[in-house]
């Protein structure tokens, strides 16, 4: 929750930028000679009294957000609530499936890690290929594809709670599923972010990103609580019951979002991309060790501690 609310005001800073940058009452004069430009404020009404020690004031109302920004970030909204619907499904299985492979099942904790993180794996091996896809069929299409992986990854898993009576096919039957959903969440992930950059244009990049973290963290913080009160209520099974609603749900409003067009450009080997992205990307993955390895485990102690 504290990662989206920090995404959340980056969100916010970003707005305010761009409104001073569009503000009428300020103007950008070219400074004498090469030098960058100043910006300079331009009286909108009569000048009031100053001194040495202040700064000019002006009359007339505060600026407003204008319309166009807030078109803008709904635009944003309409691929990001895609990206939420997929780690809303993965927010509500995280918190459910340690103690369902440990208690129900009977396996270890090792075992109950591994069940959580065999999905980011397939995430992580998966990437390139959903990047690929984007760029050869579009953002689109690659979106509604990962969704419906994520619906199967949902039956599977509802299949899976069927069996607590054969543990080994259950076991089996429930990393299936996750496997089915981390390359469903590369699919949806990749695409949902390029669909929205190319629905508001690349100088909104920074806006869009910021809204998927908004999505992505806040889906994981909402999905959570709401998984363990549906096991609690009606059983395991109910979790792959409602993934299967909610990715459907998300295939539909897909569906009736104007795909973007495909935008043709040189391709890069993995090699050279895996170059120019790596020291953002290894900062990225040290500071997820830790999400990690407390989201695998904290529910699983918290549930070791209440049976005791």
């Amino acid at each position: 929750m504290v990662i989206a609310v920090a995404d959340l005001a980056m969100s916010f800073a970003l707005k305010n930028d761009s409104n001073v940058s569009d503000n009428p009452r300020w103007s950008h004069e070219k400074a004498d000679g090469d030098g960058p430009a100043s910006r300079l404020p331009v009286n909108s009404g009569p000048a009031q009294k100053t001194d040495s020690f202040s700064l000019p004031r002006f009359s007339g109302a505060p600026t407003k957000i204008p319309s166009a920004t807030r078109a803008l970030t709904l635009r944003i909204a309409a691929t990001a609530i895609l990206i939420f619907a997929c780690y809303f499904t993965i927010g509500l299985q995280l918190a459910v499936v340690p103690g369902f492979v440990h208690l129900q099942l009977g396996y270890n904790a090792i075992i109950a890690g591994l069940a959580i993180s065999v999905q980011y794996v397939a995430t992580l091996t998966s990437r390139p290929f959903a990047g690929r896809m984007a760029d050869s069929m579009g953002a689109k299409r690659t979106t509604i594809v990962g969704l419906l992986v994520g619906t199967t990854s949902g039956i599977i898993l509802w299949l899976g709670s069927l069996l607590t009576g054969y543990h080994l096919a259950g076991l089996c039957l429930l990393l299936l599923s996750r496997l089915v959903l981390g390359f469903g969440e590369s699919c949806i992930a990749t695409g949902a972010t390029l669909w929205g950059i190319g629905r508001v244009g690349g100088s909104e990049t920074a806006k869009v990103i910021s809204w998927s973290g908004i999505a992505s963290f806040g889906a994981i913080a909402l999905g959570a609580p709401v998984g363990l009160a549906l096991e609690h209520t009606f059983g395991f099974g109910s979790i792959g019951v409602v993934s299967v609603t909610v990715m459907l749900f998300a295939f539909l409003w897909a569906s009736r979002t104007a795909a973007i067009s495909i935008v043709q450009g040189e391709a890069l080997a993995l090699g050279k991309v895996f170059q120019r992205v790596f020291p953002y990307g290894l900062s990225l993955a040290l500071g997820g060790i830790g999400f990690g390895t407390i989201a695998s485990f904290m529910t699983l102690l918290s549930l070791l501690q209440r049976n005791r």
